[in-house]
């Protein structure tokens, strides 16, 4: 319950950060949606991450991907 409301939140301040930047929220895709990262025995350090993109990106990275016949790859 508790990392269910500690990602909860943390979704929320992230979302108020890409609202502050002027991003349309119609126009965000959520590559990988929230994630807590608990590291073993350190309570209370957690750390979030979110991948997002725009529309607009997203499209110049399928046009790129057609002109060079090369995949992207997540490199973590």
């Amino acid at each position: 319950m508790y990392v269910h409301m500690i990602t909860k939140r943390a979704d929320n301040e992230i979302n108020k950060v890409i609202h502050k930047s002027g991003i349309p929220q119609d126009e965000i895709i959520a590559i990988k949606n929230i994630k807590c990262h608990i590291p073993p025995f350190a309570y209370g350090h957690e750390w979030f991450s979110k991948t997002i993109t725009t529309k607009k990106d997203y499209a110049n990275w399928q046009k790129w991907v057609k002109e060079k016949n090369i995949l992207l790859m997540d490199s973590r």
